[in-house]
């Protein structure tokens, strides 16, 4: 985000392609969607900028409906829209992948800084209301199901989350920042297990992703999250285990 630019790292995390562009300003949230183009949102340019597949520029959008974006996600299981968060309006947007608005998710619902959004597998939205310290979850159109979490430091609370990430089995991990730990929630939101803490070396995680061979990534750090951590899990069992880390 403060070099503003999007690295590309190769698996033995060596660093590779940089792509370095003034739609790219301090961007906060990315995804790749099916077809292989990098979303990535920008609050400088209040904007969701697009690179095809080899980083060229394709276009923005939302700067007439986004402030502050910051989260983004794509669901592809149903119609490929965008989701993304907005941490200045407090809103969490839907938009098609022409980047028309089509609606704000859960209407009824009050978000305070909302930072990051996942689309699980069967479509539901996951938003991390950082401001309200818990995860509020959404059905594929946008209709409110069920919250996860509270503020606290005891198993099942929060403490400001933000990114999070589904397992194969539908489980929910989350980076519970200010509790320096990594969460695992059942798609119900029965508390699981903390499978990375503050005893792997993290700090403040903030981004999480899990690789197909089930390996997780998280972005972590003391002011800013600067460092990768590379989690190998097993899932023997539910919920996961660490069985290597570098």
């Amino acid at each position: 985000m403060v070099n503003s630019k999007l690295q590309v790292f190769n698996e033995r995390g060596s660093p590779t392609v940089a792509n370095v562009l003034d739609e790219l300003i301090e961007p906060r949230g990315i995804v790749t969607t099916s077809e292989g183009y990098i979303a990535a949102t920008s609050r400088k340019i209040r904007a969701v900028t697009i690179l095809s597949p080899d980083g060229r520029l394709v276009g923005t959008f939302g700067q007439n409906i986004l402030n502050g974006p910051s989260g983004i996600d794509v669901d592809c299981r149903c119609r490929g829209n965008f989701i993304i968060s907005d941490i200045v309006t407090n809103r969490v947007s839907m938009v098609d992948k022409n980047g028309n608005f089509i609606q704000h998710v859960g209407k009824n619902q009050s978000f305070n800084q909302p930072r990051y959004v996942t689309v699980s597998k069967n479509g539901e939205i996951i938003v991390s209301d950082s401001g309200n310290n818990c995860l509020k979850i959404f059905d594929s159109n946008g209709l409110f199901i069920r919250q996860i979490g509270k503020f606290g430091k005891t198993d099942g609370c929060l403490k400001v989350p933000y990114a999070t990430s589904t397992d194969s089995f539908g489980n929910i991990l989350v980076a519970d920042h200010y509790n320096d730990r990594v969460s695992v929630f059942s798609s119900t939101g029965r508390f699981l297990r903390h499978i990375v803490t503050s005893a792997h070396g993290i700090s403040h995680p903030a981004g999480l992703a899990l690789s197909s061979d089930m390996v997780l990534y998280v972005t972590h750090g003391g002011l800013k999250a600067n460092q990768v951590a590379a989690f190998e899990l097993n899932f023997d069992g539910l919920p996961c285990n660490v069985v290597a880390y570098v």
